[in-house]
């Protein structure tokens, strides 16, 4: 479930899977894509995930449903 959430996060911060982020930088496999983001990026995707983790939270959203709400939200 998290590669799903996390894809759907890239998708739309970065327009590309975290694979496709992945071969474009050259990383490794086993390296975190989530690395080589820069500040902005990351504050974006922070953002969208902090209120995916709220709406589970209060709402019982499931994960998947509460970040798709959230790019819905600040996209």
């Amino acid at each position: 479930m998290y590669s799903t959430v996390s894809d759907l996060v890239n998708r739309d911060v970065l327009g590309k899977t975290a694979k496709a982020l992945r071969e474009e930088r050259g990383l490794a496999t086993d390296d975190q894509v989530r690395d080589s983001y820069d500040a902005k990026t990351l504050g974006e995707i922070r953002q969208r995930e902090r209120h995916a983790a709220t709406l589970v939270k209060k709402q019982d959203l499931c994960p998947i449903a509460a970040i798709k709400e959230a790019i819905r939200f600040y996209s």
